[in-house]
Order: C-alpha cells, then structure tokens, then sequence
C-alpha cells in the first residue's frame, strides 16, 4: 500500500478568501508599504551620513558635504529594488527634512546647511 502524505491534499485558506477589502482598505496598504519603504530609506541615509562624519572627524575632518538629489529625479535602487547600504548615491530632497531631524538628534551641535545641490555639515 502507498504512503500518504499530507502535502499531497489540496490546501483551502477559506478564512483569507472571504475576508472583503474595499477600495480604501487597498488604499491604505499601499500606503503603509510606501511609509515603510520611506523610513527604511531614510534610515540608509542616516546611516551612511552618520558613518562619514565619524570616518571623516577620525581622520581630523571638520566639515563634509554630500551631493543633493532634486526631486524630479528618482532615487537609484538596484535590480531587487534596494539601496545600496555602503553608498546609496545623492541624498534625496524629498527625505531631506527627516534626515535633518534625525542628524540633529545624534549630532546636535554640528551645523547643517542645505542648497539646492548640495548639503554641507561642519562641526
């Protein structure tokens, strides 16, 4: 007599089927999907800024500028859609006041300066 196994019968998820979203309900996940996307973003610039201010006040730096991305140009992602951790590129206006926010609570005498091209930091 053959073994049976449990994979081999058909799996219902009834639950999730019946379950009805709405247009706002669809809505709002690609909106928490957008914030999360956002933070993580942010959160990679931070870290890489960060990491060039201590890197470059090591070495016996006093100032350091980054180059600013405009908004109308998009963000560079790779092929899976990520930032790269190490250098992800220009620093986008569009996350600029949430970087400032966050640069100013680890760093909060050093002073930050942003135009329309480049933001410099000098401590």
């Amino acid at each position: 007599m053959p073994k049976q196994y449990i994979y081999a019968s058909p799996v219902y998820r009834v639950g999730k089927l019946s379950q009805v979203y709405m247009k706002e309900d669809l809505k709002a996940l690609n909106d928490d999907y957008t914030t999360l996307v956002a933070n993580n973003e942010i959160g990679i610039y931070v870290n890489y800024i960060k990491e060039s201010i201590i890197l470059k006040a090591t070495i016996g730096g006093n100032a350091l500028s980054f180059n600013v991305l405009s908004k109308a140009c998009p963000i560079t992602h790779d092929s899976k859609g990520l930032l790269d951790k190490e250098n992800p590129g220009p620093i986008p206006e569009i996350y600029m006041e949430q970087i400032i926010k966050r640069l100013e609570m680890v760093f909060p005498d050093t002073e930050i300066i942003v135009t329309d091209n480049k933001m410099y930091l000098r401590w």
